[in-house]
């Protein structure tokens, strides 16, 4: 999964591929979210509970990519902007026909953090009342900081709450544990093992400047926000880059695994939610959450843009919803069941997860205390990052 891409390719011809996906949203309250990100028992406890309260049902429609979501955002937004030709095709188009029906509009959707700033600058989602949420003073300040953005999409105090956070993980090393057995290497535990010289070649990066530019920085003592416009001003930042580039055998930001599950590599950074999976389901492999602290990121509540007003059934689902996981026995359940870290603090116990990824869920607090969630940048460095980290990239091995 692309966690921190969003869809530059979805254009507006894309968008005309589904604008007939309006759909009658007044009988149902519809969320979409990633399969898998929740476990069934919780999303049935709020059915039983929501639909003895209220006179419409509860639909939650899993999607089997996390682009999707953005996707139906946009075709949602601008479905009744782009000009539609009076000809014949359209009219056939507007007629009833058998096949799979339209996507309607959904209540709340989940995205990643990343495409939060993309939402919001393209007027996709609308703000949420927090005077709704009876949960939203028990979020830590870095969770309500991350979604208070201004028009633009930049954190700002002054800005208004675009999403709610209910799910969170890290950037990690994942690592084969048997080949370091083999070879008598000890295990990684923080960011300088990428450099280790007997893995030279060995190692899969994520293909994301911001990860991959960041974790060097963080190695260096600095964010991963660094806001510069020069990276080549920043003390052995090329050269330390440079250098994990002559380790690197493969980047990649979806496939990254592959490489270690077939063993042409011995080491990868990848996301947790990613990496949890492969270390319960197979011993060879282990991983860690970088001592030196990592990057976070985190999955959002958004409510995408309406055309049409919400019932006060549908307007009150936003509240329940959001607070029903952020009650703190339903997080210490999406925990346990999920395999994810969730922004209500919870009292996880080691007995409650499996011993081989405890350490990725109940991680220490001064790793966590340097860890960053990555935020948006001005476009001008941005696009330095980009470029700094292409010509990296293009560099011959030697």
């Amino acid at each position: 999964m692309r966690r921190r891409e969003f869809l530059h390719s979805a254009t507006a011809v894309a968008i005309a591929q589904f604008l007939t996906g309006c759909g009658n949203n007044q009988n149902a309250f519809r969320v979409e979210l990633l399969k898998g990100s929740l476990p069934g028992q919780l999303i049935n406890r709020f059915q039983r509970s929501w639909q003895s309260q209220q006179q419409v049902k509860l639909q939650v429609s899993p999607l089997r990519r996390v682009e999707d979501a953005f996707t139906h955002l946009q075709n949602w937004r601008f479905r009744d902007q782009l000009p539609q030709p009076d000809n014949l095709w359209t009219r056939m188009r507007q007629l009833p026909v058998v096949g799979e029906p339209p996507t309607p509009v959904a209540n709340l959707v989940s995205i990643p953090d990343y495409w939060l700033q993309a939402a919001i600058q393209q007027k996709l989602i609308q703000a949420i009342d927090v005077s709704k949420l009876q949960q939203w003073s028990n979020l830590a300040p870095k969770w309500q900081q991350l979604v208070t953005r201004d028009d633009q999409g930049f954190v700002s105090p002054q800005g208004k709450i675009w999403a709610a956070p209910f799910r969170w993980g890290t950037t990690v090393i994942v690592y084969r544990r048997d080949q370091f057995a083999r070879n008598g290497w000890n295990p990684p535990r923080d960011w300088d093992d990428l450099w280790r010289p007997e893995l030279r070649d060995r190692i899969s990066l994520l293909d994301h400047p911001r990860e991959t530019i960041g974790l060097v920085l963080k190695k260096l003592g600095k964010s991963y926000n660094t806001t510069t416009e020069d990276l080549n001003s920043i003390p052995n930042l090329k050269t330390e880059l440079s250098q994990l580039h002559q380790q690197t055998k493969f980047y990649s930001s979806d496939r990254y695994l592959e490489p270690l599950i077939i063993g042409d590599t011995f080491m990868a950074v990848g996301w947790s939610n990613e990496v949890i999976p492969l270390i319960t389901s197979d011993p060879r492999f282990a991983a860690i959450v970088p001592q030196r602290g990592t990057a976070l990121w985190a999955d959002l509540w958004v409510i995408p843009y309406q055309h049409h007003p919400s019932t006060s059934s549908q307007s009150a689902g936003h509240g329940e919803w959001i607070d029903f996981f952020w009650n703190q026995e339903n997080a210490r359940q999406l925990t346990i069941g999920s395999k994810v870290s969730t922004p209500i603090p919870t009292q996880i116990q080691p007995n409650d997860i499996p011993q081989n990824i405890a350490n990725l869920l109940i991680i220490d607090p001064n790793i966590i205390k340097n860890s960053e969630l990555i935020l948006p940048l001005p476009a001008k460095v941005t696009r330095h990052y980009f470029e700094f980290f292409n010509q990296i990239k293009q560099q011959k091995l030697v």
